[in-house]
């Protein structure tokens, strides 16, 4: 079976590699996607974190499914609503990347990632009262080749 790491390490590279998305009208910037569900005390927005909400095996078939989050966070405007302009932007570049890409896992074969709810939101967490977040979830299902 494919672990969890192993899944959202394909989903970082995509996002990583894509020069637009780290580009400076989305996230200024690299090094700032992160493998968790909330971003590093120290990174600056704007910011993307993935986790999985869960992974499967249909053992009939031998299809693993699993559901991947994929968090963007951006600083709120200077009145202190949510910049839902930017958050918006940069979810649909996500959601552009990851729709229906052939995503590589060494040992599996992965058939199919696809957007199953395109970011909704924005969401307020107290714990960070200066920023918003939308979320957009995938679906991946892989075969395990080994």
């Amino acid at each position: 079976m494919t672990s969890v790491d192993e899944i959202l390490t394909a989903v970082f590279k995509v996002l990583d590699a894509d020069l637009t998305l780290q580009g400076a009208t989305y996230l200024n910037g690299t090094d700032k996607i992160e493998k968790n569900t909330r971003r590093k005390e120290n990174f600056v927005n704007p910011t993307v974190t993935m986790k999985t909400g869960g992974t499967g095996i249909d053992m009939e078939i031998k299809v693993q499914d699993a559901t991947v989050y994929v968090n963007v966070f951006v600083d709120n405007n200077t009145n202190g609503t949510a910049n839902t302009s930017k958050l918006s932007r940069i979810a649909k570049r996500i959601e552009s990347l990851l729709d229906d890409t052939n995503l590589t896992i060494s040992g599996s074969r992965v058939f199919n990632c696809f957007l199953t709810a395109p970011h909704s939101g924005p969401y307020f967490d107290q714990s960070f009262p200066d920023e918003h977040y939308v979320s957009s979830v995938f679906r991946i299902q892989i075969i395990d080749l080994t």
